[in-house]
């Protein structure tokens, strides 16, 4: 029980120094979003979201396998 609260408490600090760090005015909206910004645009922009989520998945697992596929390759090329 004290891990899960130790680990909360960290997560809490990280995010509190995103935002304090997004929002210093030396820091471009573009170039760090705020995690407040983050959650507005999720809820925004959620139908384009979820449009493009099949295609990076698929990405994703396409890319996933080619480099299984090329460890065990090189893999076996070493061993052999």
């Amino acid at each position: 029980m004290r891990r899960a609260v130790l680990s909360a408490l960290l997560l809490v600090a990280l995010v509190a120094l995103w935002q304090g760090v997004a929002s210093l005015e030396s820091v471009d909206d573009l170039t760090l979003a705020s995690p407040s910004e983050t959650l507005t645009a999720l809820g925004d922009d959620r139908s384009l979201l979820l449009d493009n989520a099949a295609v990076t998945l698929i990405e994703v697992l396409l890319g996933l396998a080619i480099a299984v596929a090329a460890g065990v390759a090189f893999a076996l090329a070493m061993h052999l």
